[in-house]
């Protein structure tokens, strides 16, 4: 919870002597987002194959617009990803703005055919021998 008081804005309870306001503000979890201070965290999951070639996160934004975010480069599980000032105002410096993190969560198949193996093999230049990195 927050709080905000404006001292002495209130009900006059004498002459001369006023009482405050206090507004408590109370933050809803997000579907999609978690604040941290001014920065936003965002998860998004991906499966190994975009995980390994490139992909394009698309992301709707608090004030409703959509933001992609073209990833070319290899994604590793729990990789993150920061967009600078693309996260929540700061509310003592007037026109700018925290950080958008983006986490991955990259998903592995539960199993694999014997030639989906291979292709895989083939693809790194590895053979079953030297499988070890």
């Amino acid at each position: 919870n927050t709080r905000i008081t404006f001292r002495g804005d209130g009900n006059e309870v004498r002459p001369g002597v006023f009482q405050d306001i206090l507004f408590v503000i109370r933050e809803r979890r997000h579907p999609h987002f978690v604040r941290e201070g001014s920065n936003l965290t965002y998860t998004h999951t991906v499966d190994l194959a975009e995980a390994l070639t490139g992909f394009d996160v698309n992301i709707c934004m608090l004030d409703g617009t959509t933001l992609t975010v073209k990833l070319n480069e290899v994604v590793n599980p729990n990789f993150t990803k920061i967009i600078p000032g693309k996260g929540m105002p700061y509310s003592k410096r007037p026109g700018h703005y925290g950080d958008l993190y983006i986490r991955f969560n990259v998903v592995f198949p539960r199993r694999l055919e014997p030639d989906q193996k291979k292709a895989i093999r083939a693809a790194f230049n590895r053979s079953k021998e030297k499988s070890n990195y």
